[in-house]
């Protein structure tokens, strides 16, 4: 691992006012990415093709639809997690998903997948509010479930979650996973559209 890439982990998951294993879990944990990888991809991590597949899961969406990250084969994934009621760090990240969905446009298809970290509040109701907010377009799933549900699928990506009297603090990640099922690269927030729609752009390709 890379002393700058580690400092980066360490800073951010500070500033989201996880503790520091959450990043030291991205950095080194028994998945720790390899750099550099190839393609070439604009994340703090990246991971070979074919080195690390994806841990799946099985949740309900906004719609109350069942959704596995299996059943997503054939398409890249944009996955993340996020607070539906956060009114700091997470409207953000929306934003910047929306203009990730502009860049890439109609003709190449990326499933956004955002598992939620507040199970106590968030609902279908509240996802929809907040990707209208958003402005996200196409196809997008607000996975929802109880702690118990959750939790495996947040330590699985080394996602911290704590939750205090007043807010619910957690690790700001972005995963990309590739068509076969493969994670390929992790972001943190804030990231840049651009480098992350032509991230999306190489995965996709045939």
């Amino acid at each position: 691992m890379r002393p700058r890439l580690l400092v980066a982990l360490i800073t951010a998951a500070a500033a989201a006012g996880v503790g520091i294993g959450a990043a030291l879990a991205l950095a080194h944990g028994r998945s720790a990415p390899v750099l550099p990888a190839a393609p070439a991809l604009h994340a703090q991590a990246t991971w070979p093709a074919g080195a690390k597949r994806a841990p799946d899961f099985r949740l309900r969406d906004q719609a109350g639809r069942t959704m596995t990250l299996s059943s997503e084969r054939g398409h890249v994934v944009l996955l993340t997690f996020l607070d539906s009621h956060c009114k700091q760090e997470c409207p953000i990240q929306g934003r910047l998903l929306a203009s990730v969905q502009r860049r890439l446009g109609a003709r190449i298809r990326a499933e956004l997948a955002v598992v939620t970290i507040n199970p106590w509040a968030d609902t279908g109701r509240s996802a929809r509010a907040f990707a209208a907010e958003s402005h996200w377009r196409g196809s997008w799933h607000w996975l929802l479930g109880t702690p118990a549900q959750l939790r495996p699928v947040w330590a699985n990506y080394a996602v911290g979650v704590r939750r205090t009297p007043s807010d619910i603090n957690h690790t700001t990640v972005l995963y990309l996973i590739d068509p076969r099922g493969f994670q390929r690269a992790a972001y943190l927030v804030p990231f840049l559209p651009a480098d992350v729609a032509a991230d999306v752009r190489g995965l996709a390709a045939p």
